[in-house]
């Protein structure tokens, strides 16, 4: 089954339509997502070297399997590339040394046994020149 947010923007002659395809989602799975955020900065590029997280009601991760998929993209227009990382704590970082102007990001939870929230989520890096 395919998935994706589907948006649409209304001009004076023509409706236009663009559907972002997000990666494969198990519909049994419980998901936090945030789609193309720029950090503050949307006219320029940045590094993240890390993204740190807390997650809480997470006493022990085993007792769910918490999946963090980052997606990154140059322009809106142009389609996310994501990269999948599996957990191993509720208080974690993961390393993703990537350089784009727009992030996005989407937590699973593909056996939610417990119920949990996003704390906090922090990116480390550095803001870089503009690119046009």
């Amino acid at each position: 089954m395919a998935s994706g947010i589907a948006t649409m923007l209304k001009t004076a002659s023509s409706i236009e339509t663009k559907i972002w395809q997000i990666p494969d989602l198990d519909e049994t799975s419980v998901y936090v997502t945030a789609k193309s955020f720029d950090l503050g900065h949307p006219d320029r590029d940045k590094y993240v070297d890390q993204i740190r997280f807390e997650l809480e009601g997470i006493s022990n991760i085993g007792e769910s399997v918490v999946s963090l998929q980052v997606g990154v993209q140059d322009k809106l227009n142009k389609d996310i590339v994501w990269e999948r990382f599996y957990l191993s704590s509720a208080n974690d970082s993961i390393y993703l040394r990537k350089t784009a102007r727009y992030f996005s990001i989407i937590f699973e939870d593909a056996v939610p046994q417990v119920r949990w929230k996003l704390g906090a989520i922090e990116f480390w890096g550095q803001l870089l020149k503009g690119q046009n």
